[in-house]
């Protein structure tokens, strides 16, 4: 009888064992689907570090202190450490970086987020007055370790002795041949002496104004002349030094007596008008393909109706000025 008791309790010890375990088993199950169902993907990027992680946590705070990554009361984050990480999924961290501000040698240690020097000066508030100067300039992008600076206008007297660049005078030598040039005077730079303020930063200049100037040695020009003189060659075959070629209206006279400069009327004298001219200039006078020749002439006379590129041609009798009516001709002033 005792033994037909005890094979009846083992039985039912091993099978409450298998119901026990099967029952944990099942459990476990089910633990580990809740879990698994409560975690979720999110991206952090750290400073420009992209990280992909699973977490099971619902604010950003919990999701950071279970992915292992620490922020610091300066970091900026793009959403505050209690907002719901299950809505947006996603976590940009930008860190700050430590910094130095000077202001007139006293220095302070911060940090900021910001992207350059301007920004941060406007978050704290600082102002460059006019008797202060920012060494560090505005547009300076933000780097670990810098220092921004702002110092007291100092300012120191500097001298300095700059050239003054001579000029060069063109000048025309009726004498020399046209296309021709000769330096006839060297130029000399001349010195100024400028006088500036200063204000130096760690060997930087600043600032730099000029305060006076003034001329110590003035510069000598260089002239440098031209010919004028020109080379024609006649219908006759002559070769003719000249100053100028014009072309202008010609007629002819046969009056005699005195000229305007006193000549007597005769032929190779010829009227002008003087302002373009001169009287007592040597002339040589053709048509322009040389089927009529003039020749050699003096302007020696004027007349009421020789305006501007006018010449009135003396000829010996009244037939001639018939015959040669008017004509243009090329009138070269000679040498």
């Amino acid at each position: 009888m005792r033994k037909l008791l005890g094979y009846y309790k083992s039985c039912f010890s091993l099978r409450s064992s298998i119901i026990c375990s099967l029952a944990l088993v099942a459990a476990l199950c089910t633990i580990f689907s809740v879990l698994n169902f409560a975690r979720y993907d999110v991206e952090i990027n750290d400073n420009g570090r992209i990280i992909n992680t699973g977490v099971y946590s619902k604010t950003v705070e919990d999701a950071l202190y279970e992915a292992g990554i620490k922020v610091s009361e300066y970091d900026e984050l793009s959403q505050p450490l209690t907002s719901n990480l299950r809505k947006t999924k996603k976590i940009i961290i930008k860190r700050a970086k430590p910094i130095i501000l000077s202001v007139d040698n006293k220095e302070t240690k911060i940090y900021t987020t910001l992207d350059n020097v301007g920004e941060v000066l406007n978050k704290e508030g600082i102002a460059i007055d006019e008797n202060h100067l920012l060494a560090t300039s505005m547009d300076t992008k933000i780097s670990e370790g810098l220092k921004i600076e702002i110092i007291p206008k100092v300012y120191q007297e500097e001298v300095e002795i700059a050239s003054l660049p001579f000029e060069t005078v063109k000048k025309p030598n009726g004498n020399m041949e046209k296309g021709s040039t000769r330096v006839s005077r060297n130029g000399v730079d001349g010195e100024k002496k400028i006088v500036y303020k200063v204000i130096k930063h760690n060997g930087k200049v600043l600032e730099k104004q000029v305060v006076g100037e003034e001329v110590t040695k003035k510069p000598i020009s260089k002239v440098v002349e031209y010919g004028t003189l020109s080379t024609v060659m006649t219908s006759r075959g002559d070769s003719l030094r000249i100053k100028r070629e014009l072309t202008c209206s010609a007629t002819a006279y046969c009056l005699k007596g005195r000229t305007a400069t006193g000549r007597t009327a005769q032929r190779g004298v010829v009227a002008v008008d003087p302002s373009v001219i001169p009287l007592g200039s040597k002339l040589y006078i053709q048509t322009s393909s040389g089927s009529y020749v003039y020749g050699y002439a003096v302007a020696a006379d004027t007349g009421g109706a020789i305006r501007g590129n006018k010449v009135d041609l003396y000829m010996e009798t009244r037939q001639e000025c018939i015959n040669f009516g008017r004509r243009q001709v090329k009138v070269y002033v000679l040498e």
